[in-house]
């Protein structure tokens, strides 16, 4: 995919998007720079299509790179329906449930994809 998005003191970059008989899974990856620290290990989103469809989602962390760079993984069910045209994948912030030198961070960041 590779697209990127910039709110909130992050760019964040769209991956891959990987659909599945009964769900999907987006790979995400967070881009900081200082001040600003590293995103936190939980994604709150939303998952929504044009169809309608009511989606389940959850995402966390799953390894970084480097310093300021976090990766994603985003999982939504179930799988969008044939009538459906657009998926879109909304993050509103990225959160650390425990005190560490991660921080909130509010977007959001919106990404539409064709099906």
């Amino acid at each position: 995919m590779g697209t990127s998005v910039e709110a909130g003191g992050a760019s964040v970059e769209l991956v891959a998007v990987e659909l599945r008989d009964d769900g999907g899974i987006a790979s995400v990856v967070a881009h900081t720079r200082p001040p600003v620290g590293q995103a936190g290990h939980f994604v709150v989103l939303t998952v929504t299509d044009d169809a309608g469809t009511g989606y389940a989602a959850a995402g966390q962390g799953s390894g970084g790179g480097n310093v300021g760079t976090s990766r994603y993984d985003v999982r939504f069910a179930p799988a969008p329906p044939p009538d459906a045209s657009v998926l879109t994948i909304r993050i509103d912030s990225f959160v650390a449930p425990f005190p560490v030198p991660e921080v909130q961070l509010d977007g959001p960041w919106e990404f539409q994809i064709a099906l």
